[in-house]
């Protein structure tokens, strides 16, 4: 990844809509959720500010702040990733917490390699004020504008997957 200043640059380019809907299987797409086991490299997240965004997913979370220059975005990464999370407040600057009737991704699972470091972090994140409860395998939290995160130990992948 291209760094400018110790940031990750980053840049929007036009997408070519038309070929990609021409690509598509539009039958496939119409189905709701994504199959069992799938891997998301980085998501992207509406936050109502940036600087709390940065106080949680870098301060609280520990993931490196990749780029702090983007209008009106915040990117963190982990690993020298270029981003793991995406922040923007394009749409949401200022705004309310997530209702569950919201548009938008409303939760998502954070794994982690090693069950100490998975319990560490509850443990930070209690000491700091909190609010942490088990859930499936692992535990929950939500951030400041009601984004769920599920946190639990990293799981293998099959072999050939």
């Amino acid at each position: 990844w291209e760094r400018h200043n110790a940031e990750i640059y980053m840049t929007t380019r036009p997408l070519d809509l038309r070929s990609l809907l021409a690509a598509a299987d539009l039958a496939e797409s119409r189905s709701v959720g994504l199959p069992g086991g799938t891997r998301i490299g980085h998501v992207h997240l509406e936050v109502s500010d940036l600087a709390a965004a940065e106080s949680f997913y870098a301060g609280l979370l520990g993931f490196d702040v990749t780029n702090r220059s983007y209008p009106g975005a915040m990117f963190f990464g982990a690993g020298g990733y270029h981003h793991h999370i995406g922040t923007n407040t394009w749409e949401s600057r200022g705004g309310a917490a997530l209702s569950s009737r919201a548009m938008g991704l409303i939760d998502f699972t954070l794994e982690l390699s090693g069950r100490a470091a998975v319990d560490s972090l509850r443990q930070q994140l209690e000491q700091a004020g909190w609010d942490t409860w088990d859930a499936d395998g692992g535990w929950c939290t939500r951030d400041r504008d009601g984004i769920a995160i599920q946190v639990r130990l990293k799981q293998e992948m099959p072999a050939g997957r």
